[in-house]
């Protein structure tokens, strides 16, 4: 077996929550998973790397992404590693964070309330999806059917 390295800059084990609630909608319907949540090994550099997110692939350029519980959405815009990202705080001091879109709907911006199914926006390939509970994550395969 190959010998892992653990460098302290790289790998750090993030704080989890449990989640055991009811599975709620994808976020991106027709999905298929291609980066799961939890520890991996990183096929090039042979280190640890904690994933706090999922990656979606999406079944055609130009996809709806939807928003998974109702919620009110805390974040809509840029990020230098992330790309277009929109946050929605949800009851039970839950997050969702849907990343790398192409576009975030015109109707979401900071403050607006939106119900489960709403369009959040649009992603060409993939998508990045991510749930915190009182800022520890959850893998969002408890959360979410794909």
């Amino acid at each position: 077996s190959e010998k892992v390295r653990q460098v302290n800059s790289s790998y750090k084990m993030s704080k989890t929550y449990a989640y055991r609630g009811g599975k709620t909608i994808s976020p991106l319907p027709g999905a298929r998973l291609i980066k799961k949540f939890g520890t991996y090994v990183d096929p090039i550099y042979k280190i640890k790397i904690f994933n706090e997110s999922i990656t979606l692939k999406s079944p055609v350029a130009n996809s709806k992404v939807q928003n998974i519980l109702n919620g009110k959405v805390v974040f809509a815009g840029k990020s230098s590693m992330l790309g277009n990202v929109v946050v929605v705080s949800h009851s039970s001091k839950i997050h969702t964070v849907y990343a790398g879109l192409s576009k975030i709907a015109p109707t979401i911006h900071v403050g607006v309330k939106i119900q489960k199914g709403y369009v959040v926006g649009k992603v060409n390939e993939k998508l990045i999806f991510q749930a915190t509970k009182d800022s520890k994550h959850i893998n969002p395969l408890r959360l979410i059917t794909i």
